[in-house]
């Protein structure tokens, strides 16, 4: 970010009005299942939902800075037949199980289009990801053992464990419906992470409280 560009969300952070809190949560409503890992008999499981909490601090010229941390989940089963060995290569199937816990932290930069009880509103940002895996494969030999990938061994199962962070833009349409205690904010946010690439439609519905 350049330095005019922080010494205006400065400006606009000191003339904030309030600041307002509260949770947001959804459901995913496609697969990104363009993960390296996946191979042709592969199954991919999105999580059914989203969600955590949201902070959001009202800017003037009806915009504000709005902050969430959301959690996640995905699951992928793949299936496949490879070789070991060079001069005399013996067939395995392998099979895995992984499972990704995430935890999404996204930045957005939200403008009203208008005042009233209902806001229309657009939004855009970045955001960070960590995610948790946890991975178990299993290695079946179809030859004789001393040409296994594990000598004397027909079967082998292994279990890994790693963090992976991603990041990408954020951009966001919905709508405000203010009552008196609360803000409801049904909207519709598309999620673009990277390594690898994947694109994130979710549903969402905020309910957002003014302290």
């Amino acid at each position: 970010m350049t330095r005019t560009g922080i010494l205006l969300l400065a400006g606009l952070a000191a003339h904030a009005q309030s600041i307002s809190i509260g949770v947001k949560a959804g459901s995913p409503v496609n697969d990104p299942a363009a993960y390296s890992y996946l191979y042709m008999l592969s199954t991919f499981a999105q999580g059914r939902w989203t969600g955590g909490p949201t902070v959001e601090l009202h800017l003037p010229l009806r915009l504000s800075l709005e902050a969430d941390a959301l959690y996640r989940s995905h699951r992928a089963t793949s299936t496949w037949l490879g070789f070991f060995g060079s001069e005399s290569a013996t067939p395995h199937v392998y099979s895995s199980n992984r499972n990704t816990k995430s935890w999404d932290f996204p930045l957005l930069l939200k403008h009203r289009l208008m005042n009233g009880p209902m806001r229309p509103f657009v939004s855009a940002g970045y955001a960070l990801s960590r995610e948790s895996t946890s991975s178990m494969w299993l290695s079946t030999c179809l030859g004789v053992a001393e040409g296994c990938f594990l000598p004397d061994a027909k079967l082998a199962l292994h279990y890994d464990e790693w963090v992976r962070h991603r990041r990408g833009p954020v951009a966001a349409a919905g709508i405000d419906f203010k009552t008196r205690r609360v803000v409801i904010s049904p909207e519709v946010r598309l999620t673009r992470l990277n390594h690898p690439n994947t694109n994130q439609v979710t549903v969402m519905v905020g309910f957002t409280f003014k302290p």
